[in-house]
């Protein structure tokens, strides 16, 4: 028997079509690179929401920044209105209660100056890790009052 060596012709029609996918892919590779690029390979998360006071902290200077006494921190002492004051800062910590690694320990620093708790932690005396340090800048509502 003898083969047939035919050509096939693709129709133009075809042709067309898988360059327009071939556009398309490339395309959304390009896209994707974009992204990676702007969000630095960051990840988003879309489930939590700025507080008011993380929106406050980014649109103000720690020369403008509300001076908070501590009388006026003592009327915030409860798990779902929680400020604490830690060296000379004040931090509305609400938000974070609930997502506080030691649980409710958070709570004994509700309405007052915790910075010896947050320095010695009850317990085990250690200090705070450096990522919860960095973590208070989110929370900064202003200064405390000398």
């Amino acid at each position: 028997m003898e083969e047939d060596n035919k050509t096939v012709e693709i129709p133009k029609g075809v042709q067309k079509g898988s360059k327009v996918i071939t556009g398309v892919f490339v395309a959304l590779v390009i896209l994707a690179i974009i992204l990676v690029v702007f969000l630095g390979g960051k990840k988003v998360d879309s489930t939590s929401e700025e507080t008011p006071s993380s929106q406050a902290t980014q649109t103000t200077s720690s020369e403008t920044e509300k001076a908070i006494s501590l009388d006026e921190l003592s009327t915030h002492s409860t798990d779902d209105n929680c400020w604490i004051a830690i060296g000379e800062g004040a931090y509305d910590v609400t938000g974070f209660v609930t997502k506080h690694p030691g649980g409710d320990k958070i709570l004994s620093g509700c309405g007052k100056d915790a910075t010896e708790i947050f320095n010695a932690r009850p317990g085990t005396g250690l200090p705070h890790s450096e990522t919860a340090k960095n973590m208070l800048s989110q929370f900064k509502i202003g200064n405390l009052a000398k």
